[in-house]
């Protein structure tokens, strides 16, 4: 048993190592060298296999008198013979079709195979969102030889003959479409019988009145002290003069606008905040109002190219000849036109702080060549709307009026003209005529007023940057007088009131984007600052270190996206983003993580005040449960996603494989009969302030380093 013991230790250290090890291989070799030297090798499965055996075994034996973490090793078996399975008798392969051709044949990556009966393309079509030309899905409609018509698209799979199509790409005429054919009749039935025994072990596990984790509550009722710092500055330069600018009422009233951007329909001044907010890091500039300093940049291009508002984080290379790091459009130009960055883009690979700069150029160059306002709708016929930008060539539109035309091509120059005469009627019948004639050619696709008028006061409002404030100086507040013991009860109820005031900010930007904000890293930065206040609320009564800790890692997560390390932009689901399952994985994960960084919290403070009773110990496990569960869920509705979209489970993404290497790093703890030096308290702790980095890595490391299919989260 002794050597049992050790062997499934062995084994699950060096599975976990070695997944480490093939994410930065992979960054470094590519994806099909990582694939045949560590995914897909034998000893990679026999790993797994010793693994896997092993840890059924001593499950077994040590866990006959406990059903619920019985039941759940099972599960975890089951979930990996699914796998076998699927890798021993399933068939994968690629089918493509034309329009009005039949094919039964598709490829495999050793053979060409049959289906059971031959398909026809009858139309492949591709879905957008509507008075946009961004993809919303993609849809093939096929004919069978029985005469029953198939449509597939994605996360709608189709079945035929027991062979299950999935969307995967098109050809770039639009009359060809490929899909992915999956047939495994016995491995997705072991491995969903895998993931259905898990979800019911859990909440047996957690749920049982009787059970380990009860008796752990049952433990935890009084207090704990606790003890974290943070501190922050600002500074602001010298100022010179500002370039011309329409004042505060006129640039409001071309606010209203709507235009297509990001692909949504959004008022102009969401542009205009995120054109700011890409040029100097902040959502207005020296006073003046984000719309304020984009028609500063469109109207008065000679004047602003003099202003040093482009901001970069770090110092460009000296071969550029650029000092600073405010710098002028300008000064990206020498004595002869010539461009300074261009030597440094022709690199394979420019530095990171060309590349910025660069991006922020073009961004100027397309709002002042008007290539970027794209706010003229026209219905092309389709049931899609096109939008034109004041460039637009208008000779073959019919659908336009003459003096509609004229307003489209002279649009920029009244608006100069009334801008620099100060004519404020003259600016109102502009944005008046523009609203009208996007009236008239937009119809139903525009979205309503109110939605509109939402936005902008979410744009003014800033929820994120004051409620960040507000919580880093609550919860730092609430930490000192926590540890004097005083002040429990108004902190508690401070942090529920948070919990309201940020739920609603959710709302809001879900309302305003039409789908839930889980979509990219900045929502889910928002919906874990969420999750901790939630955590903070629910979780209190354990320690009153909690709600303190919950509020100041909550503002600390607002802090860290409102700074922009995540994209702030509110921008449509990518296709594949419009599955029924996104809600659910990312708010499991989420949850998960947002424990984890209250666990972190709760062992690096008994580790500060030298606390080795068993009260901390409790309180991690407390929150340690519930977390491994969540996690597990999320990343095993991940599996099922995937499987629903490309026909299979796992791609070995680094993210993916990330978050499996933080589910065994946090497994441990709660298995001290199997590694009993995670018993010492010191030991305890220490394992488990380390291990907030696998949640780290996952969701930044990742994001920021290794790429991959999930980098948009």
């Amino acid at each position: 048993m002794k050597k049992l013991r050790i062997a499934a230790i062995i084994s699950y250290s060096l599975f976990a190592v070695a997944l480490g090890v093939a994410t930065f291989v992979e960054w470094q070799m590519g994806s099909r060298f990582t694939h045949q030297w560590f995914y897909g090798s034998l000893w990679f499965a026999l790993l797994m296999g010793v693994l896997g055996v092993s840890g059924i075994i001593i499950s077994v034996q040590k866990l006959r008198k406990h059903c619920a973490a019985l039941l759940l090793h099972i599960s975890f078996g089951l979930i990996l013979l699914g796998a076998m399975l699927t890798r021993l008798t399933g068939t994968q392969g690629t089918l493509h079709l034309r329009e009005g051709v039949d094919n039964e044949q598709f490829t495999t990556a050793n053979s060409v195979e049959k289906l059971p009966t031959a398909l026809r393309l009858l139309k492949f079509d591709v879905i957008c969102y509507p008075g946009t030309d961004s993809p919303m899905d993609y849809r093939s409609i096929l004919l069978t030889a029985e005469g029953d018509t198939v449509v597939v698209s994605m996360n709608r799979v189709a079945s035929v003959g027991g062979f299950r199509l999935f969307q995967s790409s098109f050809d770039p005429d639009l009359r060809g479409s490929i899909l992915s054919v999956n047939h495994d009749p016995w491995g997705m039935a072991t491995t969903y019988a895998g993931y259905a025994l898990m979800a019911l072990s859990f909440s047996m596990l957690i749920f049982n009145p009787r059970g380990r984790y009860a008796q752990i509550l049952r433990k935890l009722r009084g207090g704990a002290a606790a003890i974290f710092l943070l501190a922050a500055t600002s500074c602001n330069g010298v100022e010179t003069p500002l370039p011309p600018a329409p004042n505060a009422q006129h640039a409001e009233a071309f606010d209203t606008l709507r235009m297509l951007y990001n692909g949504r329909i959004v008022p102009l001044q969401t542009y205009a905040h995120d054109f700011c907010l890409k040029l100097t890091g902040r959502p207005n500039y020296r006073g003046l109002s984000a719309t304020q300093v984009l028609l500063g940049w469109l109207l008065f291009p000679a004047e602003w190219q003099h202003e040093p508002m482009l901001k970069i984080k770090t110092e460009l290379p000296s071969e550029c000849n650029v000092a600073g790091r405010q710098i002028a459009v300008n000064q990206l130009f020498d004595a002869n036109g010539k461009y300074r960055l261009e030597s440094q883009l022709r690199q394979m690979r420019p530095p990171k702080s060309v590349s910025e700069l660069n991006e922020k150029m073009q961004l100027i160059v397309m709002l002042t060549s008007g290539e970027a306002l794209t706010i003229f709708p026209l219905d092309s016929g389709d049931g899609n709307t096109m939008w034109l930008t004041p460039t637009s060539e208008l000779s073959t539109i019919g659908e336009f009026t003459d003096n509609e035309k004229r307003l489209v091509n002279e649009c920029v120059s009244i608006a100069r003209r009334a801008i620099e005469e100060g004519d404020g009627e003259l600016t109102e019948l502009l944005v008046n005529k523009i609203a009208a004639l996007q009236q008239t050619h937009g119809g139903d696709d525009l979205p309503a007023a109110w939605r509109l008028k939402l936005e902008r006061g979410y744009n003014l409002a800033r929820p994120t940057t004051w409620l960040s404030r507000i919580l880093l100086t609550i919860g730092l507040l609430a930490l000192v007088l926590t540890i004097l013991g005083r002040g429990e009860r108004v902190f508690a109820m401070a942090n529920i009131i948070l919990l309201i005031l940020h739920t609603f900010a959710l709302i809001f930007r879900g309302v305003i984007a039409s789908a839930w904000p889980l979509s990219n890293g900045y929502e889910t930065m928002l919906f874990l600052a969420w999750s901790l206040l939630l955590i903070g609320v629910l979780a209190r009564r354990l320690a009153v270190v909690i709600s303190p800790t919950a509020m100041l890692l909550s503002g600390f997560a607002l802090l860290v996206a409102d700074i922009g390390m995540s994209n702030p932009a509110i921008t449509p689901l990518m296709p594949v983003l419009h599955s029924p399952w996104l809600s659910s994985h990312v708010a499991s994960v989420m949850m998960a993580y947002a424990l984890f960084s209250v666990v972190a919290v709760n062992s690096a403070v008994a580790l500060i005040v030298n606390d080795r009773t068993e009260r901390p110990i409790l309180v991690s496990l407390a929150l340690l449960y519930p977390a491994v569960a969540l996690l597990s869920i999320g990343i095993f509705i991940g599996a099922i996603w995937a499987n629903e979209s490309w026909g299979r489970y796992w791609a070995w993404d680094p993210k993916e494989v990330w978050a499996l290497i933080t589910l065994l790093v946090y497994v441990v703890p709660l298995h001290p009969k199997i590694v009993p030096a995670i018993s010492n308290p010191r030991t305890f702790h220490i394992y488990l302030a380390a291990a907030f980095g696998c949640v780290l890595m996952t969701y930044f490391g990742v994001n920021y380093l290794l790429g991959g299919m999930h980098s948009y989260a």
